[in-house]
């Protein structure tokens, strides 16, 4: 969709799916982070 906004210079159509895509991009990293950092696998501290 963003890329035939553009092709067709429609900037209030390529403003919504930016940021839905933004939102939902977003959304999806800051929830793999938060349940990764919830597993109960035991880890070491690595280095000196």
């Amino acid at each position: 969709m963003i890329k035939k906004s553009l092709d067709e210079n429609n900037i209030e159509t390529i403003d919504y799916w930016t940021k839905k895509l933004s939102y939902h991009l977003s959304s999806h990293i800051l929830h793999t982070i938060f349940w990764t950092n919830l597993t109960n696998k035991k880890s070491e501290p690595k280095g000196e």
